[in-house]
Order: structure tokens, then C-alpha cells, then sequence
């Protein structure tokens, strides 16, 4: 609960957004009354939106619609723990208690599938099906916004890193 509190005193002293989130593991050792506690005792401590981490069972939607119901809070759901919630439309979450839904598996498992199937084609000679399933260099760079980096940087004025000077002895 001391993170919580820190936290929030950390967001009072600064104009950036911050919604704070507090998480317990508690369900899978203590079970979901033990976690809906902690919990609450989040929410109390200043949390705006908790995330209890749940295991992949029969009763998965019961318990996050439970657990929404006794918070009274915005719940945060790791969808990617159940192809149930993994499939569900995003405008039937709130029906199911679900406030903030994250996928936090999905970057992983699909940079690495695309990179594995991309070293199996390296390794197999297919540059030309490596290059297909591959970005170009301007796909990449409009991806991550490049140009409207530089657009900002040339607007503020923002140099290129320069080398950093020498370490005096």
C-alpha cells in the first residue's frame, strides 16, 4: 500500500497524467475474496483502477464480474490469459466487468513467432520470402512515426545527440 500512497503524491506533484493501478497476485495462493480485500485496500490507499491477476479456469468471468461488482473501481483484466477473454468484442467488456483490458502477451508471442519464422527463412536460403515478410525501412520508420520525430525536433529545435565529452581522470 506504501507504493500506492507514494505514487499518488508523485502524480499530485506533476502536470503529466498518471492513472494509478494497483495489482495483487493474491487470488492464485489466497483466493478471489482475499484479492477483492487487497483490493479495496488499493482503491483506499489512493489506487484508481486495480488489477487483480487471475488464472485461466471455468470460473474466469464469473470471478472478474464479481470482483467488479464488490470494487466499485475500473477493473484492469490481463486479457491475454484466456482465448474467452481474448475473444471477446472490446464493447462487451463493461457487460462482463472489464474497465481496462491489456494484452501484455501478445507483443512477446508475436515478435517472436515473425522473428522465428524470419530466422528459419535465413537459415534456409528464402531471402526473397525473408525480405516479403520483412519491413522495409520506410515501413519501419512510418510505423514508429520517424518523420514526425524529426518534424518535432527540427520545430523545437532539438539537436542530434552529440558524442558525450571526455571523462576528465
Amino acid at each position: 500500500m506504501h507504493q500506492i500512497a507514494a505514487a499518488c503524491e508523485a502524480r499530485l506533484e506533476s502536470d503529466a497524467p498518471l492513472v494509478i493501478v494497483g495489482r495483487t497476485d493474491a487470488a492464485a495462493s489466497l483466493g478471489l475474496d482475499a484479492a477483492i480485500a487487497r483490493a479495496k485496500d488499493l482503491i483506499k490507499a489512493g489506487a484508481e483502477a486495480v488489477l487483480i491477476e487471475l488464472k485461466s479456469s471455468p470460473e474466469l468471468l464469473d470471478q472478474i464480474r464479481i470482483a467488479a461488482e464488490q470494487l466499485q473501481a475500473p477493473c484492469m483484466v490481463n486479457m491475454s490469459i484466456d482465448t474467452r477473454l481474448m475473444a471477446l468484442p472490446a464493447h462487451d467488456w463493461l457487460g462482463h466487468g472489464v474497465s481496462i483490458g491489456i494484452f501484455p502477451v501478445l507483443a512477446r508471442s508475436s515478435f517472436g513467432h515473425a522473428l522465428k519464422a524470419n530466422l528459419d527463412r535465413l537459415r534456409l536460403g528464402d531471402i526473397d520470402g525473408l525480405q516479403h515478410h520483412s519491413l522495409s525501412a520506410q515501413d519501419y520508420a512510418d510505423i514508429l512515426g520517424i518523420n514526425q520525430i524529426e518534424q518535432w525536433e527540427q520545430r523545437f529545435g532539438v539537436d542530434s545527440p552529440e558524442a558525450p565529452p571526455p571523462r576528465k581522470p
